[in-house]
This record gives structure tokens, sequence and C-alpha cells, in this order.
């Protein structure tokens, strides 16, 4: 797997990850409806994972060309904006076949104020 872009965090299903204080959690993938690697799919789909976010759920989705406000890929909590950036393996690569751990990357901002 690839190292996260510098000033982003992995975070493993079921692990959390902090940063400046703010507890970020991974609890769930509620919906992965991606394309599998390696077909050509008539719409992309979507991944959106189930956070918590300094003890408060939110659900985000992993920008993949599609997007709605039902599912934003970002959080502000506070004051700070959390964005997810990926969620890994992907379906149908050989990390997933694998039983490689599902891990979400995010990347934390201060929010604007």
């Amino acid at each position: 797997m690839q190292a996260p872009t510098e000033g982003n965090m992995r975070i493993v299903l079921g692990e959390n990850g902090q940063k400046d204080g703010h507890v970020i959690t991974f609890l769930d993938v509620v919906e992965d409806s991606r394309c599998p690697a390696n077909v050509d799919c008539v719409w992309q789909g979507r991944v959106t994972v189930e956070l918590e976010i300094d003890d408060v759920l939110v659900h985000l989705s992993a920008p993949n060309g599609q997007s709605s406000d039902q599912y934003p890929t970002m959080a502000e909590q506070g004051e700070i904006q959390v964005w997810v950036i990926d969620v890994r393996p992907r379906p149908g690569t050989a990390e997933a076949r694998n039983g490689a751990p599902v891990e979400v990357e995010v990347m934390i901002g201060s929010a604007m104020r």
C-alpha cells in the first residue's frame, strides 16, 4: 500500500487516530458500491464511511466522481475540518481478495472562522 500524503492520516476500521487533541474513530463502511478494479462500469459508485469525530457521529463519502448533499466529503467539528480522501482496499483488487485491513485516509485541517 502507498503511504498517505503528507498531512493525511490513515485509520484502520475499528481504530482511531488523533491530531491536535482531536480523536477520529473509523466505525463502519456504510456503503461501498464502487466499481471493482479492472471492470468497466456505467456508474463509478460511491463509498461512504461512518466516523466518530470527538464523540460526534458523521457519514462521509470519499470523492469518486459522485457526490451528494446526503453524503458530503467533509465534516466540520468544532475547530477542525475532516475530509475523507480514500477508502482502501478498492473492490476487486488483490489487496481486497487477500483480506487487507479496511482503512480510511482522512485529511484534517483547521475550520474557517
